[in-house]
């Protein structure tokens, strides 16, 4: 389904100047509905998360099941099609709605737009599930950190959703 999605707009990429392709119908809704993919994988991803955190036994077997669940289908799908995360994910950075831990603030400190936040997320869930296969002990902040992208990202995306209805 997603694939059919990058059909649609690869054209616009690169065929059309930025104002025609904003512009598009085709490509807003494309769009849309690949963000609204991302959106949900996040929200499945962030699920696993705060189900290992509120366990907090550190037990290796559930860690090691959780990380096969991780999902990581939209944003493969975004990463074969070559199209640049800036066009998908043009906004600047999600607002931060819950006060971050200081140390929170400058790991993100550079992450000016949603393409470097979205990047990270999943730069860091990749991490994350590679650490719970190894049976690496898991770090809770490092997982507060992922929790806390995850929710100011999808607090945006909310944000956004209730503006443009």
């Amino acid at each position: 389904m997603i694939e059919s999605l990058f059909s649609a707009i690869l054209p616009w990429i690169l065929q059309k100047g930025t104002d025609q392709r904003q512009n598009s119908i085709e490509f807003q809704n494309a769009q849309l509905a690949i963000r609204e993919a991302v959106n949900r994988e996040l929200r499945s991803n962030r699920a696993l998360i705060d189900e290992f955190l509120e366990r907090a036994d550190g037990d290796g077997q559930v860690a090691c099941k959780l990380a096969d669940e991780l999902s990581f289908t939209a944003m493969e799908r975004i990463e074969q099609s070559m199209i640049p995360l800036a066009i998908l994910f043009a906004c600047p950075q999600p607002p931060q709605s819950r006060e971050p831990q200081p140390q929170f603030q400058n790991w993100s400190a550079q992450l000016n737009t949603e393409a470097f936040w979205i990047e990270r997320i999943y730069l860091r869930l990749r991490i994350l599930r590679a650490r719970w296969r190894a049976g690496q002990k898991y770090q809770e902040n490092s997982m507060r950190y992922i929790q806390w992208l995850i929710a100011a990202w999808l607090a945006n995306a909310n944000d956004k959703e209730r503006s443009s209805s």
